[in-house]
């Protein structure tokens, strides 16, 4: 009986040490519910892509798929959002970069995210969205961003579930063929340093993620330039390529793409401080008498050994715990000493009464 009770204690200790230390990171969501009123807009694809991560939200950095690309992710408000979000959109569809997860709403419109990737990790995504036909009109989802696991800015707190109801826009399909027409012009913020700028840029005209046109804008077009007789079947975006020294966002109003190239800033240097006068120098007092030296010790004994000699070395000092040690164990492994003790005392009782 003695023997089950010290065998039952044993394994209670056991466990206690197989306690996590902390728990695990909560699985986020993101549920995208897609309607027109009370109608369900159902078998609408959705992509999601993993733009920036970050630690605590307060800078983000740019995912090994956008890294490459002339944009900015911090220091944005939501207008700046919503023009990366259409930038984004643009580079996605001319380098066909695959998304982190995919899918398509259920019969009321929903789609929960993860679909086919293991989890979110924590960060700003890109939702896009595919066209789609219900009924007799054709439903064009607005690219958007957002934080996963959201964030209250006020309180900090985490939102571990995220709901979006994207905007669209909403085309009547015709059975004739119909033409649009496409408009795009260049903006430049750089502080009217014209001297700066490129000599020209390269915009291309995207019709269903395919280079359609290219075209080049200077200050002999004014920087502008208009496609018409465009197929209204087909999805119409533009692409600038690369300008050095320059971030780009693309955003659309109306028929018109605006491409604004925005000069980088450095950061501004910090301005050292000025250093403080030096005080005076201070006389040096006078050097004092030296001292006598005292006669020499008798000098020790051969026969007797020298402390901190080979025949007699000094005590070494406790070791100091090193660095990563963990203490929280040591109240624990104390009291369970203790209780060891208790018990191997009660064994022995217990086994001298019975004798």
């Amino acid at each position: 009986m003695i023997k089950k009770r010290i065998l039952a204690f044993v394994i209670a200790f056991a466990a206690l040490f197989a306690i996590p230390v902390c728990a695990a990171e909560k699985d986020a969501k993101l549920i995208i519910e897609y309607t027109d009123g009370s109608k369900a807009l159902s078998g609408a694809r959705f992509d999601l892509y993993y733009v920036a991560e970050t630690e605590d939200y307060s800078y983000f950095t740019l995912t090994e798929d956008f890294e490459d690309y002339p944009i900015k992710v911090n220091g944005l408000d939501s207008e700046g959002y919503r023009r990366l979000a259409s930038t984004l959109e643009s580079y996605i569809d001319r380098d066909d970069i695959e998304p982190y997860d995919s899918g398509k709403t259920d019969k009321n419109g929903r789609l929960e995210f993860p679909e086919d990737a293991a989890r979110l990790k924590k960060g700003l995504y890109l939702i896009l969205g595919n066209k789609c036909n219900v009924g007799n009109y054709k439903y064009t989802a607005e690219p958007v961003l957002v934080f996963v696991p959201g964030i209250v800015n006020e309180t900090g707190e985490l939102i571990y579930t995220v709901t979006v109801e994207p905007k669209y826009d909403k085309d009547k399909i015709n059975d004739g063929k119909d033409y649009v027409t496409r408009k795009v012009i260049k903006v430049w913020d750089d502080d009217g340093n014209k001297s700066e700028r490129p000599k020209s840029i390269t915009v291309q005209l995207l019709r269903n993620k395919k280079v359609y046109d290219t075209v080049v804008l200077n200050s002999g077009n004014n920087w502008k330039y208009t496609w018409t007789k465009l197929d209204a079947d087909y999805d119409w975006k533009v692409a600038e390529k690369k300008v050095d020294g320059y971030t780009v966002d693309i955003y659309r109003e109306g028929i018109t793409f605006v491409i604004t190239n925005t000069a980088d800033k450095p950061d501004k240097p910090v301005i050292p401080v000025k250093p403080d006068k030096p005080d005076k120098p201070v006389t040096p007092d006078k050097p004092s008498t030296p001292n006598i030296p005292n006669e020499p010790s008798t000098p020790v004994d051969s026969d007797r050994p020298v402390i901190g000699s080979m025949d007699n070395p000094p005590k070494p000092a406790e070791s100091l715990p090193q660095t990563g040690m963990l203490w929280w164990p040591v109240p624990i492994l104390a009291a369970a000493g203790i209780l060891l003790v208790a018990v191997g005392r009660r064994v022995r009782r217990g086994a001298e009464h019975e004798e």
